[in-house]
């Protein structure tokens, strides 16, 4: 009887370990997301709080999401939880997808503590070009034009050339995905009556968004 008292206590102490679930201490985690390139703030982006185990291989084991927020229009966050101890690993994530791309970024948390981050993000922007041929036009019209986030001195165009007289179309192998949110330089040329011109132009990106550029020739 002693011996079965025995093993009952020691199952229901290792259990109690077991079955920890908070702690008694709340952990804070605060900061801010900006952009790596403009060093602006990121409003409304995603902040993504996650516990995980690991095991001794390199494989991350049981993650799960805590809870998720948004950063308010000056790019800043603040959050308060009770951690869950049979976690060993605490993180946070910036994200914010646009038609172009998820930006992420991932810091380590302290439990039971005061924590700020600056969260860096790595932005992108997304440009389609709206292409349409306008009177007066005719079946040997061509075009075809080159992006860049430096200022282009081609001569020539050597990219996919469209032609004919009722182009009108988004083209979406032209569409073009960068990191260098701010100018976009695109070039264009232009061939009508057998006449070829080069035009240039600089389009502004905002992080994280897309862009429409209307090229009507």
């Amino acid at each position: 009887m002693r011996k079965i008292l025995y093993l009952l206590i020691v199952v229901l102490i290792a259990s109690s370990f077991v079955s920890c679930k908070k702690s008694k201490n709340k952990t804070f985690v605060s900061g801010m997301v900006y952009d790596g390139r403009s060093k602006q703030p990121i409003p409304y982006a995603d902040i993504i709080l996650e516990d995980f185990d690991v095991s001794p291989t390199p494989i991350i084991l049981n993650e799960h999401e805590v809870m998720r927020l948004k950063t308010d229009n000056e790019g800043k966050f603040n959050l308060e939880y009770y951690p869950d101890m049979n976690y060993t690993n605490h993180s946070i994530r910036a994200e914010k997808k646009s038609e172009c791309s998820a930006s992420t970024l991932n810091s380590s948390i302290e439990p039971e503590r005061k924590n700020f981050f600056k969260l860096l993000m790595t932005s992108y922007a997304h440009v389609l070009v709206h292409i349409k041929n306008i009177s007066p036009y005719d079946a040997n019209d061509k075009i075809c034009y080159h992006f860049s986030p430096f200022y282009i001195t081609n001569t020539t165009c050597d990219s996919p050339i469209l032609s004919g007289m009722n182009v009108d179309i988004v083209d979406p192998d032209g569409s073009y995905c960068t990191r260098a949110n701010g100018n976009l330089y695109i070039k264009w040329f232009v061939t009508k009556n057998n006449i070829e011109n080069a035009y240039q132009d600089s389009i502004y990106l905002p992080p994280c968004d897309t862009v429409v550029y209307n090229l009507f020739y």
